[in-house]
């Protein structure tokens, strides 16, 4: 999956306005209040205007993977894992 697929996927997770603007902070107050952070930092990463920062297709889904398994087993998400999403 190319870069540009990636941000598509970031829009269809995150509504953009017009201009492709993202407005984080308010993002989270509206939609995020529920969910947990590495969830909605990796549709943010996916949005990233500049490609080069944008992850492969490959890192989203083991992130995904991932965050779905720690969840799903009430397991705390580890360190090492949050690091990764988070830079």
């Amino acid at each position: 999956m190319k870069k540009v697929e990636v941000f598509s996927f970031g829009i269809v997770l995150c509504k953009r306005s017009d201009d492709f603007v993202l407005n984080q902070t308010a993002f989270r107050e509206k939609f995020c209040f529920n969910y947990p952070e590495p969830l909605y930092r990796i549709a943010f990463v996916c949005c990233d205007l500049s490609h080069d920062k944008r992850p492969p297709c490959k890192v989203i889904e083991f992130w995904l993977e991932s965050l779905a398994l720690h969840i799903a087993e009430g397991a705390a998400i580890p360190q090492i894992l949050l690091i990764d999403i988070y830079t």
